[in-house]
Parts: C-alpha cells; structure tokens; sequence
C-alpha cells in the first residue's frame, strides 16, 4: 500500500474526502461570481444553511474555518470588552489567541484534558463578562461541550455567546435560534463533507444586532459590508468579494443531501459510525478518551504511546490516513468519520489494520 498521505483514504479529523456526488459538483465547469443565475445559487446555498443551523443569518467567506472564527468574533465584541474563554485543548487554546489579537481582555478557564466544560465554572466568570466564546468540539480531544446549557447560562447575564462548531457542524445538535447562542463559526471540510475553502458564520437576530454596533473591524471580516452587498445586489453579486462558485456548487450538493435525508436521521447515523469506531477501539486494547456521554460524533481520539508508528503502519497496511495527538494529548490517535470515508465499513478496514494496541 501507498505510504503517501496525498493519495491515502482520508480518515484524518479533516479534511475528510467528498462522496461522489459532492466531487461532481465541485468539478463542473467554472460558473462567474455574478449574474442573476449566480445570485440564485448562492442564496440557495445560505437557505440551506439556515435550515442546517437553524439560523436566520448566515455568511459564506472565502478562507477557512479560523477566518470565519475571527469574523465571528470580531463582528460581536468591541476591543477591550471582557469574555471568558475555556481552554479546552489545542482549538480551545487558538479562540484565546484569536480574542487577545483583536484587543479582548480573556478570562481563560482551565479545563482538564479529555473532560467536558463545566458549565457552573463558566457561571462563575460570567458576572462582569460581556461574552463567552468557545469550541462545541475540540478536535485535539474528541469531547463535545454543553454549549446549551453554557449559552442558557450566558443569556440570564447578557452576554454575548460565540461558538466555534468547525468539528461539530451537522455532526451535533446545534441550533442557533432555540440556545441563543450570538454567533457560530464553521467550515466546509468536515461534517459538511466538501473540500476546504468556505468559512461559515451563522447570527442568530440579536447577534445580528450587535454587529450594527459601530466599531472598528477589518475590511475583509465586516459583515455589516456583506449585508450591504447583498442587499444592494441581491439579483447580481451578493457578496464583496469573488466568491468560488466550484465550492458552493459542492457546497449545494452536500446540504441537499443532509436536509432530504433529515438532519436528526443524519446525525444519529455519524453518532453509531462513532460508536462503532468506539467499541472496535476498546476491542483492540485502545483507551478512549473522556467519559461515553462527552465524546463527538465526528472525531474518536484514544491513547496510543507511539501515534507515528501507528499512523504508518494503518498507512501502510490499508492506504488509509488516520491522525496523530495535539496539544495536550500528544499520546494519541485520532479517527476521523467524516464524509465518504465515514462509514461503518471504512472504520472496520481502520481498526483492523490497526490491530491490537501494540503501540504503548
């Protein structure tokens, strides 16, 4: 088998490989970035996101999932404003990086690696705080965090909530309107199921109204300019910038498939891949990180003393590309079950040329 990750079958915490369907979107001939039949597209695009997240406002920006993060935070907080961040690994760690750049003073909670937030920690920053920001899932740890309960908690206070859901979209529940939450970030290259290159930022009504507040944003990252462009160009170019229409194309695909399947029928089919993934892991002598009712359904991380020799030999044995650890679990593997390869069958053929956990 190839030893080469740019031809191996993905199943890294992404990005993951399209389904066919999606690659043959991307790959049709190249459309303008404008035009009646354009605006269409790309407002079919957002419909379908709104449906996804449950958000009346929503933005497609050309770059990454980080991109979209600082668009998120920068359009709901004023430099010098308070927020409470928790450092929940690797990701967790970045949103702190993110705020202290655009001038935020940060509250960071430590969180023990592998454990959920507690939200009553977070209660007790909140007084004085004008916002939390943090990771629905964190990627270095696979653990999936009380974003429900922290953003119930945030709105008895009036702070503003921002998530970052770049390894949680359609793989969670996660619902804008109903938790209150501000702001959501995302990307396309995970539980979306397309090539990377869209950054996602969904507002709920009141986060829409705090980026009415006048203060300083880079040009780019200024939402209030693409809700401009969209309504005085709704029918032509709906957006500032050149948008690539290939990744919408895939985009479109991707959501279509999620809705007409239904997204609770969705997520529950990634949870039992996730599950399966689990208990062929713990078969096999794997240590899972963090407690059963805390683990993502896109990402299984578990122990492993020698994640490179581990890596290699899945590589080597199948083709497949899996994951080593990050900050602060770097004795790691990680196992991602996002799109064509997240399925039953691919996480079999995984954890057997994995074998026995021989890599302690």
């Amino acid at each position: 088998m190839s030893t080469d990750l740019a031809t191996a079958r993905l199943m890294i915490p992404g990005p993951c490989q399209p389904r066919p369907d999606v690659l043959a979107a991307f790959q049709r001939p190249v459309a303008a970035h404008y035009g009646p039949s354009w605006a269409r597209t790309h407002e079919q695009a957002l419909t379908l996101l709104r449906q996804v997240l449950d958000a009346p406002r929503v933005y497609l920006l050309p770059g990454s999932g980080s991109l979209a993060i600082e668009a998120a935070v920068v359009n709901t907080f004023r430099p010098g404003q308070r927020v409470v961040i928790p450092d929940t690994g690797y990701f967790g760690r970045r949103l702190i990086e993110v705020a202290r750049a655009h001038g935020l003073q940060v509250h960071d909670l430590a969180v023990e690696p592998g454990r959920a937030v507690d939200p009553r920690q977070v209660a007790d920053l909140l007084p004085g705080a004008d916002g939390v920001v943090l990771v629905h899932v964190e990627t270095s740890t696979g653990i999936r965090h009380p974003v429900a309960d922290i953003a119930a908690l945030a709105r008895r206070t009036g702070a503003a909530v921002v998530v970052d859901a770049v390894s949680s979209i359609a793989g969670e529940e996660l619902d804008v309107r109903e938790w209150g939450v501000d702001a959501v970030a995302a990307s396309t290259q995970k539980g979306l199921g397309c090539p990377p290159g869209l950054g996602i930022v969904a507002l709920s009504e009141h986060g829409h109204a705090r980026i009415l507040d006048d203060h300083p944003r880079p040009w780019y990252l200024d939402l209030t300019r693409w809700d401009r462009e969209r309504e005085e160009s709704f029918d032509w170019e709906p957006h500032p910038v050149t948008m690539p229409t290939n990744l919408v194309f895939a985009l479109i695909a991707s959501l279509s498939a999620i809705v007409e399947r239904g997204l609770p029928q969705w997520r529950q089919e990634r949870t039992r891949v996730a599950e399966h993934c689990r208990e062929r892991l713990t078969d096999n002598g794997f240590t899972l990180v963090g407690a059963s009712a805390d683990r993502a359904a896109l990402v299984v991380v578990a122990r492993c003393g020698r994640p490179a020799d581990a890596r290699l030999h899945v590589l080597r044995e199948a083709g497949i590309g899996i994951a080593g650890g990050l900050d602060p679990l770097r004795d790691a593997i990680r196992i991602g079950l996002m799109g064509q390869n997240g399925t039953i069958e691919m996480v079999d053929e995984c954890t057997t040329a994995l074998g026995a956990n021989r890599w302690s």
